[in-house]
């Protein structure tokens, strides 16, 4: 919801905290484009919220796992 009220914040000119910030060291969009214009903002932060969303949920399918590499068997 964070991502949707900063939006609806900056199309009325005001300012608002980004939803999600890049992980510390992280230069990817890194560029004052991506923070001086909302789209591109938006466009920022909602790949970042899908990128977290997405490892959550590989992390979550992994609990239970055993610790043991793979074998692919020949059919």
């Amino acid at each position: 919801m964070a991502l949707y009220a900063g939006m609806i914040a900056n199309t009325t000119g005001q300012k608002s905290e980004p939803a999600v910030q890049l992980e510390r060291g992280n230069r990817r969009s890194n560029a004052e484009a991506w923070r001086a214009n909302r789209w591109y903002s938006l466009l920022k932060q909602t790949y970042l919220l899908n990128a977290r969303l997405f490892n959550d949920m590989v992390e979550a399918s992994r609990a239970g796992e055993k610790e043991k590499p793979l074998r692919l068997s020949r059919s």
